[in-house]
């Protein structure tokens, strides 16, 4: 058995084949599809095909056997390079730099970001809190009111973790 590469429509295309002779021509009989991935390959696209072409080959194990397996997945490596760990840092930087570009040009401003993401971290009994708190404050302003509720919360929260039972 071997892996056949293919490039269909930009994405190339990964099948397991089994080639035979039948009065001395080559046959290849399709075995299973490994997975597929758009070219040009970016990171985010070889993530997700690695992800799934490693529980196909786990599912192929018993007609594959481990010299097989070791063979199929070296075939694929030589095409799709596995993702590094430097590789999906890089990307997660990017992706969060461009995260920050995009709720920038909303016009939050860094403030606006911190308090959304306490708001995040909170429970649902100390969201509720919040809005309790928030609407007893509205005559201050809204979002100063719900940062205040906000913080008041979390402090207390830590102040109970910190605190010797």
């Amino acid at each position: 058995m071997r892996a056949r590469f293919r490039l269909q429509h930009r994405r190339l295309q990964i099948s397991l084949v089994h080639s035979h002779r039948i009065d001395g021509r080559v046959h290849e009989d399709h075995v299973a599809a490994l997975g597929s991935i758009p070219v040009p390959m970016t990171v985010a696209g070889r993530v997700a095909f690695w992800d799934k072409a490693h529980d196909r080959l786990a599912r192929l194990a018993n007609r594959l056997g481990q010299e097989g397996y070791a063979k199929i997945a070296a075939e694929m490596r030589a095409k799709v390079p596995p993702v590094t760990k430097a590789e999906r840092k890089a990307e997660a930087r990017a992706r969060f730099a461009n995260a920050g570009a995009i709720v920038r040009r909303t016009g939050m401003t860094d403030a606006d970001i911190r308090h959304a993401i306490r708001t995040a971290q909170l429970t649902e009994e100390e969201f509720q809190e919040t809005v309790a708190e928030t609407v007893r404050g509205t005559l201050r302003g809204y979002d100063l009111a719900s940062r205040v509720a906000t913080n008041k919360i979390l402090k207390r929260r830590q102040r109970s973790v910190t605190s010797p039972a």
